[in-house]
């Protein structure tokens, strides 16, 4: 089987950069992965999936308790889904699976984060528990 990780965040907006910082540390732990990092998901982005038989996307979440991790099939995401980014994964994936693109299953590891303002590095209480995240991670799609 061939799997994908991408990391999806910004660098420069403090804890949504958490999604790259963890693709990094990752590469250590998932060696039968291939990694990928974005900004965000554009349309072009799509077609990246088509060649896996599982994607897990990894982005932060605002809403969640710092250091929480939830994993969804995006196919059980609902249609109303808010999202800060420009159009929503789940409309985006779903174009992608309706376009042929997207052949396997698809799922968002939800990182539950402290704060998405300016800055360049992730913040103090969420870099103390990096790695505990990373090994959630792990477990969450070893279980999968």
């Amino acid at each position: 089987m061939k799997y994908l990780l991408v990391g999806l965040g910004s660098d420069i907006r403090e804890d949504d950069g958490i999604g790259n910082f963890l693709i990094l540390l990752l590469k250590n732990y998932l060696k039968d992965f291939d990694f990928l990092i974005l900004n965000q998901l554009l349309p072009e982005d799509i077609l990246y999936f088509s060649e896996y038989e599982k994607v897990f996307i990894i982005d932060a979440d605002i809403t969640m308790m710092a250091g929480e991790v939830n994993l969804k099939r995006v196919k059980d995401i609902p249609e109303n889904n808010f999202t800060y980014h420009g159009v929503g994964l789940k409309d985006l994936l779903k174009l992608g699976f309706q376009l042929g693109y997207i052949q396997g299953e698809v799922y968002i590891i939800s990182i539950g984060v402290n704060s998405i303002n300016i800055g360049d590095k992730l913040s103090d209480p969420l870099v103390k528990i990096v790695t505990d995240i990373a090994e959630k991670i792990v477990d969450v799609i070893k279980n999968c």
